[in-house]
């Protein structure tokens, strides 16, 4: 949300990581919870999906060395994904697609 094009949707991204920011420096020995937000499929919008009220906010890991500063000055700027230098995290998604089509396949020939 903080790259989108719209300056509003970038405010909005930017609010939720400073709070997200704020509620975790308190409990930064603890390990993060993943719960999975109940989607709306009727939303007009991207950013609209979730519940924001009712969901329990964390930081983005990625965005973890850009500073508050850098982050407000996204809203009226908006940044490139480049431009902050952030870390690669390299995404092994067709790779794992195929090992588990292979060890299902594996699998059925046992069962």
């Amino acid at each position: 949300m903080v790259t989108d094009e719209n300056r509003n949707v970038r405010k909005i991204g930017v609010q939720m990581i400073l709070k997200a920011r704020d509620t975790t420096s308190t409990a930064k020995n603890s390990v993060r919870s993943f719960i999975l937000p109940k989607l709306n499929f009727n939303a007009t919008n991207y950013y609209e999906m979730i519940d924001w009220s009712s969901t329990i906010l964390s930081p983005p890991p990625v965005l973890r060395n850009v500073l508050n500063a850098d982050l407000l000055s996204s809203i009226d700027n908006q940044p490139s994904i480049s431009q902050w230098n952030l870390s690669s995290f390299p995404c092994h998604t067709q790779a794992v697609e195929r090992t588990v089509k292979l060890v299902t396949e594996a699998s059925n020939k046992f069962a």
